[in-house]
């Protein structure tokens, strides 16, 4: 696919994104009316979830939803912090998903899907850090309209025809030490200003369009980026 394909395709699922309502598509869990506490104050999860408030919150055991259009853990809220825990997050639709979200993050633990491990979209002020993502049909990581966030440190293992990351009209995005395996439709594609691609390592290419992002010191297939960005000391293999 070119690069001018790729435009059209991104600006055609945000045009879509933009036009749902203010919450996630798909199913999560029911809200918790008396959730329960660890000694530390933060909330647990132990089932399929939806966050409406802010909080500190710990997944306490593997929690799966395989329901139609069914998502492990949707988040309605500002201000949260979600410690996996190390334990694992299915969904038959997405993992986790966000919409319309400002001050999240989101550590430590494996996202399991038939389709995209991670669904955000307007989200502010975010990290996404130390997680393992086994996708299916899509990307590990879907963003779209968000900004002021990090993506770093996260292992993405694909099945399908999609790529690892594909982030859609973002800004003052770092992309950080990510490294990703058998996603056939290449590595991460980036599309906004000045977000920077740091570190990163997979079997597939990075894709940059827009003005004054920076990509440096990646290893992987290839490189495409437009005019007015910066790539620098990038490792691409050559092919005999």
């Amino acid at each position: 696919m070119s690069v001018s394909s790729k435009r059209l395709w991104a600006v055609i699922v945000l045009v879509v994104a933009g036009s749902a309502a203010a919450a996630v598509h798909g199913r999560g869990g029911p809200v918790a009316a008396q959730p329960r506490l660890l000694e530390d104050g933060r909330i647990v999860i132990d089932r399929p979830t939806t966050i409406t408030e802010p909080g500190s919150y710990v997944v306490t055991r593997n929690i799966s939803n395989l329901d139609e259009d069914g998502v492990g853990i949707v988040i309605e809220a500002n201000d949260v912090s979600l410690d996996l825990g190390g334990f694992s997050v299915e969904g038959s639709n997405y993992s986790i998903g966000a919409m319309g979200v400002q001050g999240l993050e989101i550590r430590n633990g494996t996202l399991t899907s038939a389709n995209n491990g991670m669904y955000l979209v307007d989200v502010e002020a975010f990290a996404i850090r130390r997680l393992t993502i086994r996708a299916g049909d899509d990307q590990s990581i879907y963003l779209g309209n968000s900004r002021a966030g990090v993506v770093e440190d996260n292992q993405m293992i694909g099945a399908g025809s999609e790529r690892a990351i594909i982030a859609g009209n973002v800004a003052f995005v770092d992309f950080v030490r990510n490294r990703w395996t058998e996603h056939g439709g290449g590595g991460i594609y980036v599309y906004g200003s000045s977000n920077r691609l740091v570190g990163n390592t997979g079997d597939g290419d990075i894709v940059v369009e827009g003005l004054g992002n920076l990509v440096r010191d990646n290893i992987v297939t290839a490189i495409v980026a437009e005019d007015g960005n910066f790539v620098e000391n990038n490792y691409v293999p050559t092919t005999e």
